[in-house]
This record gives structure tokens, C-alpha cells and sequence, in this order.
């Protein structure tokens, strides 16, 4: 933190820019989720943004990405996500997303951006 300080004048947090949607009954029902499903459901992928970079989709019609581990741990919310990526990442860092798309589980290699101000 210092030494963003010193260096840029501010604190520079990771970004992956995408727009989430809770994940409720109404959303397992929609997209045929697992009942159980936790994570993060990408409403949006934000152009131009590691995100879109790293091979996330925005929610289709009959389609809907949701994260459910970054780095091999394990997320439940969209706080928890924004959490491990202040905490434990800086922008350009490479993150595996672990990702639940069409009824399985695909891999995601995301490199950071810094968030925008």
C-alpha cells in the first residue's frame, strides 16, 4: 500500500470488470443452475476489460457464466471476490477463475487491470 502511494499517488486495486447478478431461485431456475450453486453470476462483461480478455461471457439468453473459485479458493459472493482480489492480487497478476458455464466447469487465466478511479 505504501509503496502505491509513493509510486502512484493512490492505492491501485485489482479490477476484472464484469457486473454481477445474485444468484437467487429465479436465477437457478432461468439458467437450470445446481440448487446448491455459489459464486459470482456475470451479468456483463464490460468491454475491453480483463474479463472480456480472459474469455468471460456476458448472460445470454441460455447461457450464464458464474465464478465460483478464484485461485482455487472457493467464493460465495460478489464481496468476497472484490475481497480477494484487494487482499491477495495487484494489477497485471494472472488469476485462475474457475468458472460454472453450460452445466460444467471451465478454467480461466484473467491478467488484472487496475480499477478504474
Amino acid at each position: 500500500v505504501f509503496s502505491d502511494i509513493i509510486n502512484f499517488g493512490q492505492v491501485q486495486y485489482s479490477y476484472i470488470g464484469i457486473t454481477n447478478r445474485p444468484i437467487d431461485l429465479n436465477l437457478i431456475d432461468e439458467f437450470n443452475l445446481p440448487n446448491n450453486i455459489q459464486g459470482v453470476a456475470v451479468r456483463q462483461v464490460r468491454p475491453n476489460t480483463p474479463a472480456a480478455r480472459g474469455g468471460l461471457q456476458t448472460m445470454g439468453l441460455n447461457s450464464i457464466d458464474v465464478i465460483t473459485a478464484i485461485d482455487g479458493v472457493s467464493i460465495s459472493s460478489f464481496d468476497e471476490l472484490v475481497g480477494y482480489l484487494s487482499i491477495y492480487t495487484r494489477p497485471g497478476q494472472t488469476v485462475q477463475l474457475t468458472v460454472f458455464r453450460n452445466g460444467g466447469s471451465v478454467s480461466l487465466n484473467v491478467t488484472l487491470d487496475v480499477r478504474p478511479g
